[in-house]
């Protein structure tokens, strides 16, 4: 089950990458972004994984406190895989816009660039994103990871869940260490758009992979089945929004 979670994880915060705030971010700090403005990539991006990584800490605070409180009322496992395939559905039907969820449209302040030295803009910048709920969620797939790490991770494991969040978050800016020039950084954005649909259908099985998991926990066929046509019609759904939803622009961050 930890795995899976990890794997949930490690999609929802890819999947911010094309958020207006991540893209924006790939047009920002980058080695062409920092030389225009007289700073060091290499630092600025330093700057920017350890504010990411201290805000999937903070989001790793609150799992724990939560998961801390869960544990102390000690709720039967059944309840919480219970609960944990609840939220998985939810947040399936969340993406296939079925119901609706916050998306936190946010971005952040881009007269940070002007106001604040590197590492104050990049700390900044990452930390936002690192919470990966302060600015856009692109998937409502990181709400059900809050509540099933709450559910079912212990306080230590659903600190660390958050921190590790917030550090894969970060280090996705690494795809933008190649770009020097105006027409690498286009060449990225446009990569980055054939590649959209895919990073919604990574977080999307791996909430199937987890729901089916917890129904199979049952040893009833039925739960199984029933999961199985339940998630993957959900799933369908999303994906086919995934691939007809046109690919957001690149905007100030």
């Amino acid at each position: 089950m930890t795995i899976a979670m990890v794997t949930l994880a490690i999609a929802c915060a890819v999947r911010g990458l094309w958020s207006p705030c991540g893209l924006s971010m790939l047009s920002t700090i980058t080695p062409l972004g920092e030389r225009s403005r007289g700073h060091s990539y290499a630092w600025s991006m330093c700057w920017y994984l350890i504010g990411a990584t201290a805000g999937g800490a903070c989001l790793g605070a609150c799992l724990s406190a939560g998961s801390g409180v869960l544990s102390a009322v000690g709720l039967p496992r059944g309840v919480e895989s219970i609960l944990t395939a609840v939220a998985l559905v939810v947040g399936l039907a969340g993406d296939a816009r079925l119901i609706r969820l916050p998306d936190r449209p946010r971005q952040v302040n881009e007269r940070w660039l002007e106001r604040y030295r590197p590492w104050a803009y990049s700390s900044g910048f990452g930390w936002q994103i690192g919470t990966g709920v302060a600015t856009y969620v692109m998937t409502d797939a990181t709400y059900a990871l809050i509540v099933a790490s709450m559910l079912v991770l212990t306080p230590l494991s659903a600190l660390a869940m958050g921190t590790m969040f917030g550090l894969v978050r970060g280090a996705c800016l690494l795809v933008g260490s190649s770009v020097t020039t105006p027409g690498k950084l286009r060449s990225l954005h446009a990569r980055l758009a054939r590649l959209a649909p895919w990073s919604v259908a990574a977080p999307t099985g791996a909430q199937l992979g987890i729901l089916c998991y917890l129904a199979a926990q049952t040893g009833q066929p039925a739960a199984v089945a029933m999961s199985a046509v339940i998630g993957g019609g959900l799933g369908v759904v999303v994906l086919r929004h995934a691939r007809t939803a046109t690919t957001v622009s690149v905007g100030a961050p």
